[in-house]
């Protein structure tokens, strides 16, 4: 419970960014952490009542100031950083796709539902959703207990769009594979957890970490699944290493695109990825039984109408069995956002503070389009997607 003594802490990728507006436009947030955040927020725990001149990588209220002390410098050694507190969690909350099968479950046990009966409802439910996507990974017991984890920081990419350097800096660093194995088989045999939520910026920028860490699962035998819905780097992924991946537990892998344009993805969104190599994974990714899909966007600054519906096109004719499209989002922190800024392309209805990834409203307006072309635009892509019944929301 907060009183007049306490102290409200706060930090998020936005955050990071602006944390001096972030304190003016929030009274009652006192201290703003940027950057990473666990040896800053066991400083502020560990000073008693101390000053707070001397914790790098915050900001904070020092009367009617707004102090900003030095950055945090990244954990050099991902390895050094100890095990989240995994027993403060409450694991019943989380089930593989959300609480909602655990929630049914604890529903018919209420009402004195014998156990059999139980398992006979909950089957038919995964059965129903084994039809909708049989390679999706449903089994008994899916509403076993879920996790997330994460295997490394940062990124080697510099995309025009993205404001990840914010929170985790310029250097991308990994987690030694039998670290990562040691977290794993820890959550498996202590705390009962069968499905893994991989939310790495870049899981497999290392094909040789990639194929330890999926070795080391068969190896210890932890029977489990895997989704990485983050960044799967498309380049790194062949045959064999979906067929490991594909045994180690993972049943779905999401790839951030972005567009289907060539000449906007290289010299706009400066991602030097392959749309050719893309539909190969996509093809891969069906022959080892593993659920594909792809993040895109339209309306980044440089695009046309016409290379947006390029996009659209690209994302239904892929091959990816799921796609997820919205409206591309200025956010602090990155070079879109300067751009934006210093051109005035932003829209006044933008928030920085409320702003979403997954928007599907556009907020930026170039002598190229407007924001209601580029929703237009986003929603007739939704609208075809998900007549095919591959829109991802």
């Amino acid at each position: 419970m907060l009183t007049s003594e306490s102290s409200l802490s706060w930090a998020d990728a936005v955050l990071a960014a602006t944390p001096t507006r972030t304190l003016e436009e929030n009274p009652s947030i006192d201290i703003a952490v940027t950057g990473e955040g666990e040896l800053t927020l066991k400083e502020l725990l560990d000073r008693e009542g101390g000053g707070l001149d001397e914790i790098d990588g915050i900001v904070y209220r020092k009367g009617e100031k707004i102090v900003a002390n030095r950055p945090r410098k990244p954990v050099d050694n991902l390895d050094d950083i100890p095990f989240p507190r995994r027993d403060l969690v409450p694991f019943e909350d989380y089930s593989l796709g959300g609480a909602g099968i655990h929630r049914i479950k604890e529903l018919l046990t209420a009402l004195r539902f014998r156990e059999d009966k139980v398992r006979a409802v909950i089957g038919r439910i995964v059965k129903v959703l084994r039809r909708r996507d049989p390679r999706r990974g449903w089994r008994l017991p899916s509403y076993g207990r879920a996790a997330s984890v994460v295997t490394s920081r940062g990124c080697p990419f510099n995309c025009y769009f993205c404001a990840v350097r914010n929170v985790w800096g310029n250097t991308y660093r990994t987690r030694s594979p039998e670290n990562v194995l040691d977290e794993l088989t820890l959550l498996y045999k202590e705390y009962g957890v069968r499905h893994f939520g991989i939310v790495d910026d870049n899981f497999n920028i290392s094909k040789k970490r990639t194929i330890a860490i999926c070795q080391g699962v068969i190896d210890r035998g932890l029977d489990v699944t895997f989704r990485a819905d983050s960044g799967v780097y498309v380049a790194n992924l062949d045959e064999e290493t979906l067929s490991l991946m594909k045994r180690a537990g993972f049943h779905e892998l999401y790839f951030g695109i972005e567009s289907g344009n060539k000449w906007v993805l290289h010299n706009v969104i400066n991602k030097k990825i392959d749309l050719e190599k893309v539909r190969e994974v996509a093809r891969l990714c069906k022959k080892v039984g593993i659920v594909s899909g792809g993040y895109f966007m339209v309306g980044v600054p440089g695009e046309t109408i016409d290379s947006m519906e390029e996009t659209v096109r690209f994302a239904i004719d892929s091959g990816l069995d799921r796609i997820r499209l919205y409206t591309c989002q200025p956010f602090p922190g990155s070079r879109l956002y300067e751009d934006c800024q210093r051109e005035g392309w932003i829209t006044g209805d933008f928030d920085a503070s409320k702003a979403l990834i997954f928007d599907t409203k556009a907020h930026i307006k170039t002598s190229e389009f407007s924001p209601e072309d580029v929703t237009l635009v986003a929603e007739k892509g939704r609208a075809a997607l998900r007549q095919q019944k591959r829109l991802d929301m």
